[in-house]
């Protein structure tokens, strides 16, 4: 007696292959010429123009940690965190567990962080801080 999965296995060997190969397959979805594009070409909005800045040597996107002078920090005198939209996600290291805490700082008001004891306010360099994105 014949198992119907050697019966279906044998009609599949048999039967003629009526799609393309699994590669050309995806070369045909991936582009029109059989190519992968590139990241630039895949790119669009905020990373398509840090990608063009980078091939200019400009910097789009600072993302260099900000180290400020031990006075700085107080109340009267609050670390000021550069941006060009009205709002920015800044991090800092929470002390107790050493893993990176996260908050939104808009422009205007001052920032208090109670975990670090430390005031943040955003200072608006440049670009165009009306149309935060």
């Amino acid at each position: 007696m014949t198992s119907a999965r050697t019966v279906a296995a044998a009609l599949l060997r048999a039967a003629p292959r009526t799609t393309p190969a699994r590669g050309a397959l995806f070369r045909r979805a991936l582009s029109v010429d059989g190519k992968i594009p590139s990241d630039l070409e895949q790119q669009t909005g905020p990373r398509l123009r840090e990608l063009l800045d980078e091939q200019k040597g400009e910097v789009t996107f600072n993302q260099d940690p900000i180290v400020p002078p031990p006075e700085q920090g107080t109340k009267a005198n609050p670390i000021l965190v550069p941006s060009a939209m009205a709002e920015r996600v800044v991090g800092y290291e929470d002390p107790d567990v050493g893993q990176l805490v996260w908050f939104t700082l808009a422009k205007g008001p001052i920032h208090y962080v109670p975990d670090i004891d430390l005031y943040f306010k955003l200072f608006p360099v440049g670009g165009d801080d009306d149309h935060a994105h």
